[in-house]
């Protein structure tokens, strides 16, 4: 009983003389402020960022998850699954929205440079 005592005793001295080996440096600190007052600045844009991707991902839940239970009786297997295939881009949207973002023409802007393409090849899926 005494040993464990002793035991208890030497781990809470270690306890108390605990320092860590590396202490942060006033650059560092100074680099910790900036980045939290920039999330605080930056807070209401981010939460407008998350609510918009919410509601944007409201109608989609409900197109393709109550869609096809109420379309079932009219169609078959087959083109239940081809509407299905309709959602992998949007469920890959986090795959290959950087490249998409990442890739623009300066004569154009960032957001002009994918919006144009897309409604053009989608005018023309539409016109075929």
């Amino acid at each position: 009983r005494e040993h464990e005592h002793e035991h208890e005793h030497e781990a809470m001295a270690q306890f108390e003389n605990y320092h860590p080996a590396v202490s942060p440096t006033p650059e560092d600190l100074a680099s910790q402020r900036a980045a939290l007052a920039a999330w605080r600045k930056d807070r209401r844009g981010m939460l407008l960022l998350v609510l918009l991707y919410f509601l944007q991902g409201i109608p989609m839940g409900l197109v393709f998850g109550s869609l096809p239970f109420l379309i079932r009786e009219h169609a078959s297997y087959t083109q239940l699954g081809v509407f299905s295939l309709a959602s992998y881009p949007y469920s890959l949207k986090l795959l290959w929205s950087p490249i998409v973002d990442s890739v623009w023409h300066p004569r154009f802007g960032r957001r002009k440079s994918w919006i144009v393409p897309i409604q053009f090849c989608s005018g023309l899926v539409m016109f075929s």
